[in-house]
């Protein structure tokens, strides 16, 4: 009787370390989420959405107005958004740096998100291939 509690007692605390672990691993996760969906709503227009997770600093920089401009002159040398291809994400010791690739239909351009600890992005690049491929 004492061996099967000795034993239930293990059970529960390997099960506790493991979720802890677990846990950990998830909060030390580049927040690649977040860029998916942020990507996913420049692609689908919706550039009141992405600009609602900038922090202050960068709303003042671009604008949902500017980020259309902006988008818009991707577009119409690249194609419109098809896909998703990739999303990788780095830690940084004050933000993660996640670098989506969307595939638009002549090329594959780069979305890059500096995304702070309050979940806010500090920086919004797009990194363009050399030439639009035919």
């Amino acid at each position: 009787m004492k061996n099967r509690w000795v034993s239930g007692i293990a059970f529960v605390a390997a099960a506790i370390l493991l979720a802890a672990v677990d846990g950990r691993a998830q909060l030390m996760k580049p927040d690649e989420t977040l860029a998916r969906k942020m990507t996913a709503d420049l692609g689908a227009r919706k550039f009141d959405a992405v600009v609602a997770h900038y922090n202050d600093q960068l709303k003042n920089m671009m604008s949902a107005a500017t980020l259309g401009k902006m988008w818009d002159t991707v577009t119409k040398t690249y194609g419109e958004f098809q896909s998703i291809e990739s999303v990788k994400g780095e830690q940084e010791p004050d933000h993660d740096v996640v670098t989506v690739a969307c595939k638009l239909q002549k090329a594959v351009v780069n979305v890059i998100l500096k995304i702070d600890k309050k979940r806010l992005v500090t920086d919004f690049r797009i990194s363009f291939p050399m030439a639009p491929t035919s």
